[in-house]
């Protein structure tokens, strides 16, 4: 770039400052950046260009609120997390199905052996694999307010895993 260029350059900024300090004295700096971008981006192309131009401008646009203003899927496993945690399971796992009413989700019926109700179990998002792992008649404990959940093998119960649902809380 030469001394010519950069003199014209910086001549191209200071106009441009000294319009937006105008404009803004007016109360009218959208329009005026507005004016700018479509004159720099759009100016030399067709109008089918301009369209196509508009149309992925807006793409963008509608994919970042997605990004940033729709929660996340980690809030429902939160959710899911929270309501595990609060179980209070001691019973025998009496059907293992794929919740049909509930999008499919991967459901546990435990016939509880302290309040002799059936209690469903749901597993979406557990990170664990308990699903797979467990079969019906399989005997299970998981006290209130932990994660860890036992199974009982040979008389006595052992260690599962800690289901985990992919929630960031501790």
């Amino acid at each position: 770039m030469t001394s010519n260029d950069q003199t014209k350059n910086s001549y191209i900024s200071i106009n441009l400052f000294l319009q937006y300090i105008t404009e803004y004295r007016k109360g009218s700096v959208l329009p005026f950046f507005m004016e700018r971008i479509k004159h720099c981006y759009f100016g030399n192309f067709n109008r089918q260009t301009k369209r196509v131009l508009f149309s992925f401008s807006l793409c963008i646009l509608f994919f970042i609120y997605i990004y940033f203003f729709t929660p996340s899927f980690n809030e429902g496993h939160c959710l899911d997390y929270n309501q595990f945690k609060e179980m209070d399971i001691n019973g025998v796992v009496v059907k293992k199905f794929r919740n049909p009413n509930e999008h499919s989700y991967p459901t546990l019926m435990i016939k509880n052996f302290n309040s002799n109700s059936l209690q469903p179990l749901n597993l979406l998002g557990d990170t664990t694999k308990t699903y797979d792992i467990l079969n019906v008649s399989d005997t299970i404990l998981k006290k209130k307010n932990e994660i860890l959940l036992y199974f009982k093998e040979n008389g006595s119960y052992k260690l599962l895993s800690a289901i985990d649902f992919g929630c960031n809380k501790k």
